[in-house]
């Protein structure tokens, strides 16, 4: 089978771009032959993305799997509408942040097949007349090749993208000495809401720089902080969890993520939370005091239901009609 994945619009980081990634080796092990498009240049692809060149380059692939809709120019979505109308388009919705008047019309008008990578983000969608929607884990390779010695992990990281979303002021609030490391600042949200309390990022001692390779910053640590609150959302996975899963370390994560039902997370087992920064601090405070490796069997039935060749083989199921997208299923989820 061959595949086209489409970015709408081409990011360099976050979980848009981790998550073409995983998804074009993942379907590459499970034996189709995937290619990956931009319709903007993919500066810093090295090679694997290559840029979308016409609506004509999509005719000769079986399914063309398309996502970062909302941040598409409107005239961009004429380049979908041929494959859309013959039936092998299909959307990916990573959040309900995606709802955009311009998304919901395109996915309104021409319903093509929906994949959700969070069951709650599915259950959201229910009032927005979406028929033929399906929910799937979010595919992970993993990259575990060891955990350093113990006398090496001593810090407590933050990898999420500076944002609204991730509630970074609550991070540099705490003032406990958790390590910033980001792909992404979030200028607006610098200047609006950090600026004027903490100065800009780049001049706290929390900021340790961007990173490529979250092997290199998670490696040293122990534990990940990751204050991530969604409306609409939450409860399952991110990249950032799963990179720390597969490393073993602690998650702390924000009590607004578990605002939903049959969470795939479940507090106490796979994670701690905390609401407010004094929370926080207290928290980090005492995991550094008592410290001791996490129980990284904990984790390994999520990563094993993240897998990579797992998640596209049973992605493959649905293009091949295997199994209906008519029927909303969760596919991998609480198995």
């Amino acid at each position: 089978m061959k595949i086209a994945l489409v970015s709408m619009r081409w990011c360099k980081y976050g979980g848009w771009p981790t998550f073409k990634r995983h998804l074009f080796v993942g379907l590459t092990a499970a034996g189709a032959k995937v290619t990956a498009l931009s319709v903007e240049s993919p500066a810093g692809a090295r090679g694997w993305v290559q840029k979308l060149k016409g609506s004509d380059a999509l005719d000769h692939f079986d399914w063309v799997i398309v996502d970062v809709l909302p941040t598409a120019k409107v005239d961009n979505y004429d380049l979908l509408l041929t494959v859309a109308k013959v039936g092998r388009l299909a959307c990916v919705i990573h959040d309900p942040t995606e709802f955009q008047v311009e998304v919901l019309r395109f996915l309104r008008t021409h319903q093509p097949p929906v994949i959700f990578i969070r069951p709650a983000v599915l259950e959201h969608t229910k009032a927005r007349v979406l028929h033929r929607v399906v929910c799937l884990p979010h595919p992970y390779k993993r990259s575990y090749v060891g955990i350093p010695e113990l006398d090496c992990r001593s810090a407590v990281v933050s990898t999420s993208r500076v944002d609204y979303d991730k509630n970074t002021h609550l991070i540099l609030e705490a003032a406990c000495g958790i390590q910033i490391h980001t792909g992404h600042i979030n200028r607006m949200y610098e200047y609006h809401t950090l600026r004027s309390r903490f100065g800009l990022l780049k001049q706290s001692a929390d900021y340790h720089g961007s990173f490529g390779n979250a092997a290199t910053v998670l490696k040293k640590a122990f534990c990940l902080v990751d204050m991530s609150t969604i409306a609409g959302d939450g409860g399952g996975t991110q990249y950032t969890l799963l990179e720390a899963m597969d490393r073993g370390l602690w998650l702390v994560l924000h009590q607004g993520w578990f605002t939903v039902p049959d969470s795939e997370l479940r507090v106490g087992e796979h994670c701690v939370t905390v609401q407010t920064a004094g929370q926080l601090r207290d928290v980090v405070q005492k995991l550094r005091d008592g410290w001791q490796p996490y129980d990284r069997g904990n984790y390994l039935p999520l990563l094993k239901r993240h897998g990579c060749r797992v998640v596209c083989r049973s992605l493959l199921r649905l293009l091949t009609g295997e199994v209906d997208f008519e029927r909303r299923e969760i596919l991998g989820f609480f198995a």
